[in-house]
């Protein structure tokens, strides 16, 4: 009878062991569960407001070379040499295009010829579709990712309309572009990240074209 009792205890004391394992590891995984989720809306939230607060400053800095030139009525070149002289990074470049025949001049040259600073999207479908380009205020208007014609480059581009005095010194309709190498954003998005090797982001536009796509 004593050793029944005994074993009786060692099965019991066993049970409570598997029993207490489970309970453990059930709740040890909840809680990694649930440390991975805050985790991703951590990164989710900060990689929001620092891409939110990028993308304003750039297209501040495009709307104040837009606001610049249609309060001075400037020719093509005038507005040319204002960006050329104003831009503050090395890898940005500033576009001017008329409208009609989306071609203007670029204050960077073309990685084929360094003294041409003409620019043409005549072959480049960015502007087939015009419903990304609002020229309201607050408005951040940002391109898909597209290859730049001036050095061939992956870039996205910040817009605003523009009047710019032809040959004839009549206003023309024309776009300001603020080029930025899609490879900016790509190092910032990549730094906000959590350290996890299998995390990726990627940033799209409203018509799920990717503007940056899968950051490492």
């Amino acid at each position: 009878m004593k050793k029944m009792w005994i074993g009786i205890i060692n099965i019991l004391i066993m049970v409570l062991i598997v029993v207490f394992v489970f309970v453990y590891v059930n709740l040890d995984h909840k809680n990694v569960y649930n440390q991975q989720i805050e985790n991703f809306k951590n990164t989710a939230i900060r990689t929001n407001n620092m891409t939110e607060n990028y993308l304003k400053s750039e297209q501040d800095v495009c709307d104040l070379w837009a606001n610049y030139i249609n309060s001075e009525s400037m020719t093509l070149d005038e507005a040319w040499t204002f960006v050329r002289t104003s831009k503050e990074v090395n890898d940005v470049s500033g576009h001017i295009i008329f409208k009609d025949n989306l071609k203007g001049l670029s204050t960077s040259p073309s990685i084929r010829n360094e003294s041409d600073y003409s620019v043409s999207y005549s072959e480049i479908n960015v502007f087939d579709n015009k419903s990304w380009i609002n020229d309201g205020k607050d408005v951040v208007n940002i391109s898909r990712a597209y290859t730049n014609p001036i050095n061939a480059e992956q870039s996205f581009c910040f817009c605003r309309s523009v009047k710019i005095l032809d040959s004839s010194n009549n206003l023309k309709d024309a776009y300001l572009l603020r080029v930025v190498p899609v490879s900016f954003i790509a190092d910032k998005l990549a730094s906000s990240k959590e350290s996890g090797e299998n995390t990726k982001l990627s940033l799209i536009d409203i018509d799920g074209y990717y503007i940056i796509k899968d950051t490492a």
